[in-house]
């Protein structure tokens, strides 16, 4: 299975840096978004852009679930070596998305009238988030193919695949914004188009280069869907969990956000910053956890207890590492940043009030990246949905029971109990998890 020279520290490293720099090229997709359309748009196709970035972005985290749940499998297969099993695994993953996406296009007048009935657009931006959604929403399918797609490259370890397609994303997303937004002036139907476009080309690249690594078209051709579809109950029920978990640690993002607007747009505002920063961090600490995701997999596909154990602790260590220094730069540097992202000064005193809480979270929240990366590796995703459950009612019950009174410090405080409990209760599973993968180790046939 290799020698061990492939998970030293700086092996692993090199593994992670491609992830780490995709995830962060991430938001530069909203970033072109809003600058095209705030140069060619007015300011209701701003607001409306920002309203209707809010709706898809919730939609899309929620059914992430494809990428993870894919992950863990392929990963699986690859360290057994079983190309069929791969194949079968990816397939399914698709069948999901294709399903998920004919539910979303039925049903995109329900969604968008609950997507009104939640943010409350204002008159003049809610034809503008009309316009967007009805185009954007038929990209649905190739979206969600390239959550399979990304699920299969973190699956088998190419990262730097995924580096390379996430920077195909952004140009040509960048590229066709300004030709149908600034040169043909659709404006934010333009936007809309654009970044449908451009998702399209990425899944349709994701599949050649998928195809060319599996005879995938073959393998669909020789077997029938029943064998295809034998034995999918594993994978639906990982998704399953998986969804749960990322509704439930939704909820408590959004609890957060709602709870900080109580207190007024000061606090809301320097809130809002600090959030970025712990974004930021996620972009680091996912990547390692998709590394984790990757290697575990594939010593559990393998039978490698060894070496299982081994890249845990090595990237768990390179993660501690990442977020203590990211923890301590928030700390020193946060303030500088802040008077970049504003020039309000009374936000920036609040900000630098809470970086301190800021900072913690982050150096803390690594145990539930990397935990949630090692029940990705070998799915078990049961594990993250009842920690998630507990987290979040717990993040709920500290709030109202104990830190109400304190205000926005009594939320930070309570939020990093969240964070905490997230970790804690997952490392509480770990005996549970090694019982599992010893099942998993039995034969399996396919």
């Amino acid at each position: 299975m290799g020698s061990d020279s492939s998970l030293t520290y700086g092996a692993l490293l090199n593994k992670a840096w491609p992830i780490i720099l995709a995830n962060a090229a991430i938001p530069l997709l909203g970033l072109v978004d809003t600058a095209v359309i705030g140069h060619y748009g007015s300011t209701a196709e701003l607001a409306g852009l920002a309203v209707a970035s809010v709706v898809f972005n919730l939609i899309f985290w929620l059914l992430g679930f494809l990428r993870m749940g894919t992950t863990g499998f392929i990963a699986q297969a690859d360290g057994a070596q079983n190309q069929n099993r791969m194949m079968q695994i990816l397939l399914q993953s698709l069948l999901f998305a294709l399903l998920l996406s004919v539910l979303l296009l039925c049903f995109q007048s329900p969604l968008l009238a609950l997507s009104h009935w939640l943010l409350q657009p204002p008159s003049s931006v809610a034809p503008h988030l009309d316009a967007y959604f009805y185009i954007r929403i038929w990209g649905a399918p190739v979206a969600l193919i390239n959550f399979v797609a990304l699920g299969y490259f973190i699956g088998r370890a190419q990262s730097k695949t995924i580096l390379v397609l996430q920077l195909f994303l952004n140009i040509s997303n960048a590229l066709f914004d300004y030709i149908f937004a600034g040169i043909l002036d659709w404006g934010l139907e333009g936007i809309a188009f654009g970044t449908l476009l451009a998702q399209l080309l990425c899944a349709l690249i994701s599949l050649v280069l998928i195809s060319k690594q599996l005879p995938l078209l073959s393998y669909l051709i020789q077997n029938p869907l029943a064998k295809i579809m034998h034995g999918c109950m594993a994978l639906l029920v990982q998704n399953r969990e998986l969804f749960i978990r990322t509704l439930f640690l939704l909820m408590g993002f959004t609890f957060f956000t709602r709870i900080a607007g109580s207190f007024g747009e000061l606090n809301l505002a320097a809130n809002h910053i600090l959030l970025q920063f712990i974004a930021f961090s996620a972009f680091f600490l996912d990547g390692f956890a998709h590394v984790l995701e990757a290697q575990v997999g594939r010593f559990l596909g393998a039978k490698d207890q060894h070496r299982l154990r081994l890249v845990s602790l090595r990237s768990s260590v390179l993660a501690g590492g990442c977020a203590l220094l990211l923890a301590l730069s928030f700390y020193y540097l946060g303030a500088y940043v802040a008077q970049l992202l504003t020039n309000k000064q009374d936000v920036v005193d609040l900000v630098v009030y809470f970086l301190p809480y800021c900072a913690l979270y982050t150096f803390l929240a690594v145990a539930a990246f990397q935990l949630d990366g090692l029940y990705i590796g070998v799915s078990y995703g049961a594990a993250m949905r009842n920690c998630s459950m507990v987290s979040t009612l717990i993040f709920l019950f500290s709030w109202y029971f104990f830190f109400i009174e304190w205000g926005n410090t009594g939320l930070w405080l309570a939020f990093i109990v969240f964070v905490v409990i997230r970790g804690a209760s997952l490392a509480f599973y770990l005996p549970a998890l090694k019982r599992y993968v010893q099942l998993q180790e039995k034969p399996r046939h396919v």
